[in-house]
């Protein structure tokens, strides 16, 4: 994705199903962060506008996100009792990772990760705290429901 290529939207959600169908539970925590992270990066387009719509306005159709909420679901929890030990920067991709994707994890693991950095704060870099403060920004219009199907939508 740094190199400028996104593959299609069907691989990359194929890759995050076979993460998925091989054990969320039994994966290390930092291939669990990894896997959000590489989802995040290679379904954002580059940071050139795409079809007239910024990279920072994007986010993955909206039925990406009710088909796949339940396995971006399932990532986040899996990091909630390590959140405390996590290193900063995998705190950091993580949140950085769910914004991009637009999906609200939930109240709780919010609570649960902002402790977390918060104790962690003086190992993070002037990067990092803006990349932390722009997806806080991005996560404070989403909510916990925002990848369920609207009205008459087909997924």
């Amino acid at each position: 994705a740094d190199l400028g290529h996104h593959p299609p939207l069907a691989w990359t959600s194929l890759a995050l199903e076979e993460f998925h169908k091989r054990g969320v539970r039994e994966a290390s925590l930092p291939s669990t962060v990894a896997v959000l992270w590489a989802t995040s990066r290679l379904m954002r387009p580059a940071e050139a506008s795409v079809g007239g719509v910024a990279a920072a306005e994007w986010a993955p159709p909206h039925a990406w996100r009710c088909r796949y909420a339940h396995i971006l679901q399932e990532l986040a929890n899996a990091l909630v009792p390590a959140l405390p030990e996590l290193p900063a920067h995998d705190l950091v991709d993580a949140f950085v990772a769910l914004a991009d994707l637009r999906y609200h994890p939930g109240q709780a693991w919010l609570n649960a990760h902002t402790l977390a950095t918060n104790a962690r704060i003086s190992d993070l870099s002037v990067y990092q705290i803006k990349l932390l403060a722009n997806a806080s920004s991005s996560m404070s219009v989403l909510h916990e429901s925002s990848w369920l199907p609207r009205r008459g939508e087909v997924i």
